[in-house]
């Protein structure tokens, strides 16, 4: 299976005009403290991560639901259900050894 990258662009280039100047009145990300000066670099890097991140994720989903991958949709959902299931294996075992149990 191939994705098609040209799509997931095209959704967030279309994500990007319809939210227009969003980006400006975002709050500062939560992680900073409150009272931080809005146009302090470090927290313009952060707003701009947050936003872009969260722009990738919407164009992401947009494609996966998109008729493009309609033919293939079972077999990338049990892609990502065995990625889950080695992600929850992997996380288990480290705990274990970490000695904090999963309970």
């Amino acid at each position: 299976m191939q994705l098609h990258l040209p799509a997931i662009a095209q959704a967030a280039r279309q994500r990007r005009q319809m939210q227009g100047g969003l980006l400006e009145s975002l709050p500062p990300a939560a992680l900073l403290p409150e009272g931080v000066a809005a146009a302090d670099p470090f927290v313009l890097a952060m707003r701009r991560i947050e936003f872009e991140s969260g722009r990738l994720l919407q164009a992401q989903i947009v494609f996966l639901k998109g008729p493009q991958l309609a033919a293939v949709r079972d077999v990338v959902a049990a892609a990502v259900e065995r990625r889950h299931a080695q992600v929850r294996e992997l996380w288990s075992a480290m705990l274990e050894d970490m000695e904090a149990g999963t309970a």
